[in-house]
């Protein structure tokens, strides 16, 4: 998110990848982010469930929106 904002861009949702993604020049380079943040991760959960999947890996623990664990406490707790 501190890139994103020192690029002065905001990130928006792709419906289809269901996550948050910004694009931006920096010095003639064109710049790309997606990001996993709780809204993307309830999405992808949510697949999971409807199609009886046995889960999805996530690209760094760590590093993600904090709201995350609010979503995955539960499921882990099963």
């Amino acid at each position: 998110m501190a890139i994103m904002s020192a690029a002065g861009v905001n990130p928006k949702w792709d419906d289809v990848q269901k996550a948050p993604y910004a694009m931006w020049e920096n010095h003639g380079v064109f710049e790309h982010a997606w990001l996993e943040d709780a809204r993307a991760f309830s999405a992808k959960l949510g697949l999971v469930r409807q199609y009886g999947l046995r889960g999805y890996s996530v690209w760094l623990l760590g590093l993600e929106d904090p709201r995350t664990w609010d979503i995955a406490g539960p499921v882990l707790r099963r």
